[in-house]
């Protein structure tokens, strides 16, 4: 059969969509983590004698979805790997939609820093820290749903064409046996069986 332009026929499996999506679900699950542990708000409490104190939230505290969606994206890794045909299609729309519910919580406007009516300049200093970080949170986790969604966008257009992971492998070494019969009958005389046994 004559080979498409390319020298790809239809069908064949295609390998560098599979790397490119364990290399985006991996990015993401980088971002996440990394969002989650930034600071994202700031608010004030009053402790004895009205006395102000800052307290940091992180991405953990804030979204507490980020950390879970950090693990979905190691765990579709997985899944990319063992999995095949319509499963990773839907696993394509999962990731996908966990993607754009993070890009909705990044884009969302976060309140703005509180400042302590009253505190010691380490607390001040904590507060200006974290202000700083608070942009960078967002940016993570914009980032990390971006990747998830062109994951999953990957996932649905090139899913059952991609090979499993250790599919290479099996095929080749059946190929092999199917090729060369003469090797199998020096194999089986090497383990002490008679090959001749039970053949025309």
């Amino acid at each position: 059969m004559p080979e498409p332009p390319g020298g790809r026929r239809r069908g064949a499996p295609v390998r560098r969509p599979l790397y490119a999506v364990l290399v985006l679900l991996l990015l993401a699950a980088a971002a996440l983590w990394g969002a989650s542990r930034l600071a994202w708000s700031v608010s004030v409490e009053f402790g004895s004698g009205d006395a102000s104190v800052p307290r940091v939230h992180t991405g953990a505290d804030d979204v507490p979805a980020l950390v879970p969606v950090a693990l979905l994206a190691l765990a579709a890794i997985a899944a990319v790997a063992a999995t095949g045909g319509w499963l990773r299609r839907a696993l394509g729309v999962l990731v996908g939609l966990a993607g754009v519910g993070l890009l909705v919580v990044a884009v969302r406007p976060s309140p703005p820093a509180a400042q302590p009516v009253a505190g010691a300049p380490a607390q001040l200093d904590a507060v200006r820290h974290a202000t700083a970080q608070i942009p960078w949170a967002h940016t993570l986790t914009g980032l990390g749903g971006a990747l998830l969604v062109a994951a999953g966008v990957v996932l649905v257009r090139h899913g059952p064409r991609m090979p499993r992971m250790g599919g290479r492998y099996q095929a080749t070494t059946a190929a092999k046996r199917a090729a060369d019969p003469d090797k199998e009958l020096w194999g089986a005389l090497d383990q002490g069986d008679d090959p001749t046994v039970n053949r025309d």
